[in-house]
């Protein structure tokens, strides 16, 4: 996946179906093994759509909202990734005040 992610032709395609998936989580587990994957997604790649539909799993998905990872929350965790995205690409909003 890290090649994939890496690679420039792929990763427009890739980044709505990582996101989407962790939108979507079926599971904790699931939720969790995400949380790699939308780390490494380049900032260049998200768009507003992506960053509203990220904001807006915990409180549409109990398996986002309620899960966590070594002990912090999953929500927690994907906001200082949105952080990180934000300072990287100051062109983006994102929202501070998550509902969770």
């Amino acid at each position: 996946m890290d090649t994939l992610i890496g690679r420039r032709e792929l990763a427009d395609r890739m980044t709505p179906s990582i996101v989407r998936r962790y939108a979507r989580s079926f599971s904790y587990d699931n939720t969790r093994e995400m949380i790699p994957l939308l780390e490494r997604m380049p900032a260049e790649r998200w768009t507003p759509e992506l960053i509203d539909e990220v904001e807006k799993a915990p409180s549409e998905n109990d398996q986002v909202r309620q899960c966590n990872l070594e002990g912090e929350g999953i929500p927690e965790l994907v906001k200082h990734i949105l952080a990180k995205v934000a300072i990287s690409n100051p062109g983006l909003t994102i929202d501070d005040d998550i509902p969770f």
